[in-house]
């Protein structure tokens, strides 16, 4: 027999409540939203390419550029952009891939024909309108002064704001060096605990204003940056960002040091002036352990060919040797030398930022 139960409003509403006090309510995760990386603008590409206008939405990107009427369209994913190229001009078409830079002011190009498999590389992008404000944290406050005797002179990888590694020396309150993004110099002043001046990027032409202070034991700086105004990209502080020292020691704790401040032009074995304050380092780790021997090695991206980038490593070797010898007064007969070329890479050669990492002295001890 069913026995039938009457519940009437008043009762109903009890047990909802009742059942809200036992039972959990289901949690809400509030997902904080990102802006897209910034592609819209207008952009200067060499090759044939000319200038192309983007337009952006969400992930979805079109564009235009001028040689042959050309048309390009695909999807944002992080920090490439993948998709179709078609030129009403000549009626060809194909797929490309660029690859926006961490200062979202440059583009690696490769780009390649329907139907074929190998790419063409090599191609630039550079932007020619203003960021889009907001599209970069901008800081107003300032530094925290550094209190401590650390010196800036060494070398720090400051590859989170795409500068990758950077050689300085410091004189005083003066500090200068140079960095592997455009061939980048920077040059400034110490005062009241921060180091502000100015830098240069003879390859994309571009310059600004930076600043930056020692943090805690003095092996890291945090370091933000601006364009210079007479560029008309704004003046707000970009990015602070962390460089983090390169620790000599290792030469003497791992038995290998990884030098990126030690800069050659492309294609010769001349060490150029800026590297004087990464070879001192070198050189004074010498100096203080003198029965220490060391093997040079020379490093090249894939730029070129193999057998050339093999001799033109061999050659730089021997360049920083003598370097080392003409500067500092290093005994020759503590110094072998070596060359890879391209041999040995540590990151892919599709990006300037793989090739900078690729282009390295290494100074590996020699055991007795």
């Amino acid at each position: 027999m069913v026995t039938k139960v009457k519940f009437n409003l008043r009762t109903i509403v009890a047990i909802v409540i009742c059942l809200a006090g036992i039972l959990p309510m289901p949690s809400i995760t509030m997902q904080a939203q990102t802006s897209p990386i910034p592609w819209a603008g207008t952009w200067q590409v060499t090759g044939s390419w000319g200038t192309m206008e983007l337009v952006q939405n969400g992930n979805k990107l079109t564009g235009t550029y001028t040689h042959q009427n050309g048309q390009v369209s695909g999807t944002v994913s992080g920090t490439t952009f993948d998709g179709t190229w078609m030129q009403p001009g000549n009626n060809r078409s194909g797929d490309f891939q660029f690859t926006i830079s961490s200062d979202r002011m440059s583009l690696d190009i490769k780009w390649r024909y329907a139907g074929e498999t190998n790419w063409t590389t090599g191609d630039k992008g550079t932007r020619i309108t203003p960021l889009p404000a907001g599209t970069v944290t901008q800081y107003t406050s300032p530094l925290t002064p550094y209190t401590g005797n650390q010196l800036y002179t060494g070398e720090w990888d400051v590859s989170g704001i795409g500068w990758g590694y950077m050689s300085l020396t410091q004189n005083g309150n003066k500090v200068s060096g140079a960095y592997n993004w455009m061939d980048g110099q920077i040059a400034g002043t110490i005062s009241n605990g921060v180091w502000s001046g100015t830098w240069t990027q003879p390859g994309n032409k571009r310059s600004g204003l930076f600043e930056a202070a020692m943090q805690g034991d003095g092996n890291k700086f945090i370091i933000r940056w601006r364009y210079d105004s007479n560029l008309n990209l704004g003046t707000n502080w970009y990015e602070n960002e962390f460089g983090v020292r390169i620790m000599t020691n290792k030469l003497l704790t791992e038995g290998k040091l990884i030098s990126y401040g030690i800069n050659f032009d492309s294609g010769k074995d001349i060490v150029k002036p800026a590297s004087y304050g990464a070879a001192k380092v070198i050189a004074d780790v010498l100096k203080e352990n003198p029965g220490m021997r060391v093997r040079i090695i020379g490093h090249t991206d894939t730029d070129g060919n193999a057998a050339s980038n093999i001799d033109l490593s061999k050659r730089r070797a021997i360049a920083v040797k003598n370097y080392l010898i003409s500067e500092f007064k290093i005994e020759p007969s503590r110094i072998e030398t070596d060359g890879k070329g391209q041999t040995e890479s540590l990151a892919p050669n599709n990006t300037e930022e793989g090739k900078a990492k690729n282009r390295r002295v290494e100074f590996v001890k020699i055991n007795s």
